[in-house]
């Protein structure tokens, strides 16, 4: 159309703005002209439609003949209702709106405690607490699971367990630094064995008795570690002229773990827990016994020491 047309009619005729339309009656009062432009029409009769109604992404909906009827459809999970009294249309949904409230109270319900964890539904604050299962020696924090009395750092050959006074936590292994040792006992039996005047002879770890060869007690070790703690029970008095010195050899080599019992010595038992000897595996060891007495050595029952 061009800018001063104001319709094109069904019939192909073109009404413009400058043209005169007849009317029976003047909007303007009796006596006054009969003729009424498009413009005076339009504003007279304030008519305002649309034709087409459009929706993005989809094809328009075009009235097909003057009174064509628009009909709106509901759909899923959506009403629609009409008011011919006060000119209206309603949509509504029937689609459930989660608020929070619904929503929290929905994953409180499927929440299931299992062996390890508790879950706590506060509905008030609202929260959902999680919490370990402890029991015994575990326990936790905010930095999580941990044993009751754990350390961050608790340092080379510690054991967990309980002290003296049953408090939990890391304590010194025996033999690290915690006043005793775990090792291996290693026991000569010699069952009332005797060393003649001025004689030196030899036994070893699991011997039952001597031998006068040097060499023939030799024990190799299997493992390796430190020798200490060397302890000789007798059981009869040394003889008082002189005493006897046990000594613990390696690899036929006399070392600084020796124990001596003085000439005259009642029964009893004698140790070195002073000294150590390191050795490793392989190594040979044995038990050299030198009496100084011109008499029979004192009865022994028996040798022990620790490797460790």
């Amino acid at each position: 159309m061009a800018d001063s047309t104001i319709a094109n009619l069904p019939d192909g005729t073109t009404v413009e703005a400058t043209d005169r339309i007849p009317v029976e009656r003047s909007p303007y009062g009796a006596g006054q002209n009969r003729y009424i432009t498009p413009v005076q029409l339009e504003t007279y009769l304030a008519v305002l439609a649309f034709k087409t109604i459009a929706v993005s992404g989809q094809s328009d909906v075009v009235a097909d003949a003057k009174g064509d009827t628009l009909t709106l459809a509901a759909g899923a999970g959506m009403s629609i209702t009409t008011n011919a009294g006060s000119d209206t249309i309603t949509f509504a949904s029937s689609i459930t709106q989660y608020t929070d409230e619904l929503a929290q109270d929905a994953v409180g319900t499927i929440l299931t405690d299992g062996n390890t964890v508790n879950f706590t539904y506060a509905d008030a604050t609202p929260s959902i607490t999680a919490e370990v299962i402890t029991q015994m020696s575990i326990t936790s924090d905010g930095s999580g699971i941990k044993l009751s009395g754990d350390a961050a750092s608790p340092g080379n050959s510690k054991y967990y367990g309980t002290n003296g006074s049953g408090t939990k936590g890391f304590y010194d292994l025996p033999g690290g630094g915690g006043g005793s040792d775990i090792g291996t006992v290693l026991f000569t039996q010699l069952g009332q064995s005797t060393v003649l005047a001025s004689t030196t002879t030899w036994a070893s770890p699991g011997s039952t008795n001597f031998n006068g060869t040097d060499g023939n007690r030799k024990m190799p070790l299997p493992v390796g570690g430190t020798l200490k703690n060397l302890y000789v029970r007798t059981n009869n008095a040394q003889p008082g002229d002189a005493g006897i010195t046990i000594t613990l050899r390696k690899n036929g080599v006399a070392q600084s773990l020796a124990v001596t019992i003085a000439a005259g010595s009642a029964a009893g038992t004698f140790s070195d827990t002073t000294n150590t000897v390191t050795v490793v595996a392989g190594d040979y060891i044995d038990l050299q016994f030198a009496n100084s007495s011109t008499n029979t050595s004192a009865q022994f029952l028996g040798v022990s020491m620790l490797l460790v």
